[in-house]
């Protein structure tokens, strides 16, 4: 029978709320990108640590956990959503993965425990009390479980947490050059206002440094390119901010032909 209150419903809706506040501070330009990567994530890993101590503590909050889920749900699909380019359905699916997860795991930790407590009450009525060796032998044993079933739970959150935000920022890196090059390639298909060069055709060879600055991607792009209708082959220089979560690039300089356009 359930008599107490479990504190961790608590703290998964309060990490999940977080989330969505820091969501919605980096939309408004807040640099708050990794806390809001950590905590999208763990608002969605949480929920199951919440239930399996929940459940062993035969605890009210069920409701309350839900609602994180419910709540990290949306978490989750926010950061795919605007930190990544992964195909929509896919987090759907995935969402809809941890929530059945979720719904199917830890579901008789309780009934176990009581179970367990049942059989050694019935055991001291009807036998003998045990040696005090006996008993401390069986508590450690009983500890020993406990925390390897705690590693369980702790163990592959973690990893949920880490692995997410390392991927996410992986994709963007090896995509980078790429992303740079396209970037580049738009403003040399631009005319600039002095009209000092042809449109872009394609490159010919690309010289590519990548460094990680203030959560974005600095990616410099040298070498050369072919121009206009007569394919005229020209060098250039190029720095692009790319936005290490979101993969969004920005052309802070690019020199053309010996001439820095300003952009």
């Amino acid at each position: 029978m359930k008599n107490k209150f479990s504190i961790f419903p608590i703290i998964s809706l309060f990490i999940s709320i977080i989330a969505l506040v820091l969501y919605v501070l980096v939309i408004y330009g807040a640099k708050l990108h990794w806390f809001w990567l950590l905590f999208s994530v763990a608002s969605m890993a949480f929920p199951f640590v919440s239930k399996y101590f929940r459940n062993k503590k035969d605890a009210f909050g069920k409701s309350i956990e839900i609602t994180a889920v419910v709540i990290g749900a949306f978490d989750l699909y926010f950061l795919f959503f605007a930190a990544t380019k992964i195909n929509i359905y896919v987090v759907y699916l995935l969402i809809a993965a941890i929530c059945v997860l979720y719904a199917k795991l830890f579901n008789n930790v309780s009934k176990k425990a009581v179970k367990i407590e049942d059989d050694k009450e019935t055991e001291v009525l009807e036998t003998t009390p045990m040696d005090s060796t006996l008993q401390t032998i069986d508590a450690e044993k009983n500890d020993k479980k406990h925390k390897i079933n705690v590693k369980k739970i702790l163990i592959p959150a973690i990893a949920i947490v880490i692995i997410i935000p390392v991927l996410i920022l992986s994709v963007n890196y090896f995509n980078a050059q790429k992303t740079a090059e396209n970037a580049v390639a738009i403003c040399l298909s631009l005319e600039s206002d002095d009209h000092y060069f042809d449109n872009f055709t394609s490159f010919q060879k690309t010289y590519c440094t990548i460094e990680f600055s203030d959560f974005k991607y600095v990616v410099e792009l040298s070498g050369s390119a072919y121009m206009g209708r007569d394919n005229k082959k020209t060098s250039f220089y190029s720095m692009v901010e790319i936005d290490s979560f979101s993969g969004d690039a920005k052309v802070c300089k690019l020199i053309y032909d010996g001439k820095k356009i300003k952009k």
